[in-house]
């Protein structure tokens, strides 16, 4: 990855996974993205480093996702360090300002001040772009069906929560609708003063966790502890659901092949969904009020740590 991702984008998962032994992308799949005008190559880069860096940055943003093994894809992922590289693709994907905050930031950390400026003016033309999904990608999604595998396996819907019981009977309300009907739902409640009444009447596998503690990660592990399905979803307590969101987690499982579908938040207050978030891909957040995950990441990870 390059290297001024630091400056534009510091908490970015994906500078971290830059680090690991394994790449999110083969090179087959790189090329055949490219032959296929996915994703395009730029040339002008000074490197080669920074010519398959750009290709999976594009490919991370428009949504291309390699299902093989990660065995199948041990190379390591390189740091850009060229100047010039660098500066190319803050411009070409950031902008003029994110380009002069990064000169600034770089001239005052103690970088030659010969060599930033250069770099700044040889990359002047480069104009920014955009990088969007290709049109009627994953359209097939809609056709997976769950196999009888995932079927018989069951969710544990884990929800925190405190002093929300207005909140928490809609969310028992959209759980019920469910169109997949293989799950628990565990309820961690730290609320003062505690409502029982609000559990009663629910045609749900309804168990209530009563935690005097207002701990959201110790709630949400105390659940952990006791939940007896394989899928575990994770689900806040004023969230609103259809009646396919189980369904829809474990067909993202079973079409990805993945460990974790991680869902998206359209809030009712606040900056809505990006347009990034209306279509799959590599997960940039994890949001959990919305994350149906694997029992065996936890087995391999640990719990949640608080």
């Amino acid at each position: 990855m390059f290297s001024f991702l630091k400056y534009t984008s510091p908490i970015w998962y994906y500078r971290l996974y830059a680090q690991s032994k394994h790449t999110l992308y083969s090179e087959g799949f790189l090329r055949n993205a490219v032959e296929k005008g996915l994703i395009n190559e730029d040339n002008s880069y000074l490197s080669n480093t920074a010519k398959r860096s750009d290709l999976i940055y594009q490919s991370l943003n428009s949504g291309l996702i390699e299902t093989t093994n990660h065995s199948n894809r041990n190379q390591a992922n390189d740091e850009v360090v060229d100047t010039d590289d660098n500066y190319r693709f803050v411009r070409k994907y950031f902008g003029d300002k994110w380009i002069y905050y990064t000169y600034v930031l770089r001239i005052l950390s103690g970088c030659n001040p010969f060599y930033e400026t250069r770099a700044l003016i040889r990359t002047r033309n480069v104009r920014k772009q955009s990088v969007n999904a290709p049109t009627g990608f994953y359209s097939d999604f809609n056709k997976v069906e769950i196999t009888e595998e995932f079927k018989n396996k069951k969710v544990s819907i884990i929800i925190p929560t405190l002093n929300r019981y207005t909140y928490l009977r809609d969310v028992f309300s959209d759980l019920e609708k469910q169109t997949h009907q293989n799950f628990e739902v565990l309820v961690c409640d730290q609320s003062d003063p505690f409502d029982a009444n609000c559990y009663e009447g629910w045609s749900l596998d309804l168990k209530v966790i009563r935690q005097e503690e207002k701990a959201l990660w110790k709630a949400r592990n105390t659940c952990l502890e006791r939940a007896e399905g394989e899928l575990i979803l994770l689900f806040d307590d004023d969230s609103r659901v259809e009646a396919d969101w189980i369904s829809n987690h474990i067909k993202c499982l079973v079409y990805f092949n993945a460990d974790i579908s991680a869902g998206v938040t359209d809030t009712i207050v606040g900056h809505g969904l990006s347009k990034k978030e209306s279509y799959f891909h590599y997960s940039d957040v994890f949001d959990t009020g919305n994350a149906l995950i694997k029992r065996e990441v936890f087995e391999r990870v640990g719990m949640f740590d608080r």
